[in-house]
């Protein structure tokens, strides 16, 4: 477990570079005791620039939603105070942070144009500064600039993917460092993404998950996850038991959980992989059934599950031009 003094420097970081807390802001966040010296840190530094700041330890909320697969809607007294939040810190196990990122009370935070994200595991070992964050600011940026145009994606990689979806006039949803008013919620500091909807009955092909699976595999996968899609729909899920275990939550879940709903790129230099976090890194994809509804623009699956695969080192093509390479960005 990192120190207090080791959090100390890099909740600065996230606290003023991130989130840009300001003067008299009012400043909430939950966390669990897993995580309580991370938060600690955030919540004093918080202090320094003046903030009303409280920090809510809902373990018991957050260790129900850990045991569920689907999206954890917080109770009502937690969404009552995220409406008078302006910004809303997560510093809980990943995995649940991702799922609360879909929940209808971050919408909350958002349309009030405040400022909410996770912060991401093992704050006071990330080695980063300030540059960083214009790093990959200016990186995912870019990207999104191409992606933001295009309809047709290819995404094909050596384990066998071999897919064609559409994100014609789904615009990208650029997820950098810095948080601005009512932007998406998401990962910070390492983590930079550009992310689309997906024209939810264009998927068509194989998809072969060799990285992580979210509430399956989230410190990577044993054996791949592969599966079919047919205008949009997934079928015959293959591997082993994290295979099943997925195929099992799909099932049990609604009739549009199988529905191919996103496609987005990472762009974190600093990402480790085997964590949820590999989401975000450089050299990965990931595609995700289920809900896209919320956050994503354009989106119009409803589910109860929003459930992510990785796939690393993939080539991707966007109308034709490939933007990836074996994982290698390529924006030149």
């Amino acid at each position: 477990m990192v120190s207090f003094e080791a959090a100390i420097k890099e909740a600065k970081l996230a606290i003023e570079h991130c989130y840009s807390v300001k003067k008299g802001e009012n400043v909430a966040i939950l966390t669990d005791q897993d995580h309580m010296v991370e938060a600690k840190a955030l919540a004093a530094v918080a202090g320094q620039f003046a903030a009303n700041v409280v920090m809510l330890d809902a373990s018991a909320y957050v260790q129900s939603g850990m045991l569920m697969a689907g999206i954890p809607e917080p109770p009502s007294h937690i969404s009552a105070m995220m409406e008078k939040t302006q910004v809303f810190i997560i510093k809980t196990e990943m995995d649940f942070a991702h799922r609360f990122a879909h929940t209808d009370a971050a919408r909350i935070v958002e349309r009030n144009k405040g400022r909410i994200a996770s912060v991401e595991e093992d704050m006071g070992t990330w080695g980063i500064e300030y540059d960083y964050l214009v790093e990959t600011k200016e990186r995912t940026a870019k990207l999104g600039a191409i992606t933001g145009k295009a309809d047709k994606i290819h995404i094909t990689s050596t384990k066998g993917t071999d897919i064609t979806l559409s994100i014609k006039n789904r615009p990208a949803l650029v997820i950098v460092p810095q948080r601005a008013p009512g932007d998406v919620m998401s990962p910070l500091p390492l983590w930079g993404e550009v992310a689309h909807s997906i024209i939810e009955d264009s998927g068509n092909g194989v998809v072969v998950a060799d990285g992580i699976a979210n509430a399956v595999a989230n410190n990577g996968l044993k054996e791949p996850i592969k599966y079919k899609v047919k205008n949009g729909r997934a079928y015959d899920y293959q591997g082993g038991d994290e295979a099943k275990r997925w195929e099992a939550i799909i099932k049990a879940a609604d009739e549009n959980a199988n529905v191919l709903c996103e496609f987005a790129v990472g762009t974190g230099r600093r990402e480790r992989w085997n964590t949820v976090s590999e989401k975000g890194a450089l050299g990965t994809i990931h595609l995700a059934l289920g809900e896209n509804a919320g956050p994503y623009p354009g989106g119009k699956n409803h589910s109860k599950v929003h459930l992510d695969v990785t796939l690393r080192f993939p080539t991707v093509e966007v109308d034709g031009r490939v933007v990836i390479d074996k994982g290698i960005l390529k924006l030149d």
